[in-house]
């Protein structure tokens, strides 16, 4: 289970879904995201993961937290252009200390679920916009996080592409992982199991 409070602003997830949340203010955006990955400290409220406080946790804890708990798949750097689907899915697996034997395996089912399988030899630099969002959900879904987090993935999509990101969120909520998507589009809202607005 999930439980943020910041401000005036709460959240509990008690089951695997996609939240949407909106803010068109850009630092409230940051300190959501940041927060939740154990970046962002010193900010008025509370966070529970599983039921534990988060601003508890040793150094260990929260390292493990920002390598394998939750993984923000939208920071600039996330996806390495130069690599290729595989590559990228690898470098997530060794940051998050997952040996090699059962990174293969993990890798393998995560290219299964989200049809990717056709395009893991394939340079990122060689994907369209829809592949690339599609690769950004596959790194950070391979090492099976509790939470996957990021801005909105359905900007500059038309409705059949926004159609296929749903299907693929639906995968991994299916999976077991929470989805928070933040937003700057009150109509994207719609999108998620459930709709904030901060």
């Amino acid at each position: 289970m999930l439980k943020l409070l910041i401000k005036k602003f709460q959240l509990t997830i008690e089951e695997p879904q996609c939240i949407m949340i909106f803010s068109n203010a850009g630092d409230k955006k940051q300190d959501v995201l940041g927060i939740l990955n154990g970046k962002v400290k010193g900010v008025e409220g509370q966070y529970f993961l599983k039921g534990k406080d988060v601003s508890t946790f040793s150094q260990r804890e929260m390292a493990h937290l920002r390598k394998k708990e939750v993984i923000n798949f939208s920071d600039t750097n996330f996806l390495m252009e130069g690599y290729t689907v595989e590559k990228n899915l690898q470098l997530q697996l060794k940051t998050s200390g997952i040996y090699p034997t059962k990174g293969k395996r993990m890798i393998g089912a995560t290219l299964d679920l989200l049809d990717l399988k056709d395009f893991r030899d394939l340079p990122i630099t060689q994907l369209s916009l829809l592949q690339k969002l599609l690769v950004r959900l596959a790194k950070a879904a391979v090492v099976e996080p509790k939470i996957i987090c990021g801005q909105d993935p359905f900007v500059d999509l038309n409705e059949k592409e926004i159609k296929i990101v749903k299907g693929w969120i639906e995968n991994l909520t299916a999976k077991g992982i929470i989805v928070i998507m933040i937003t700057e589009n009150l109509n994207h809202l719609k999108y998620g199991d459930q709709e904030i607005i901060l």
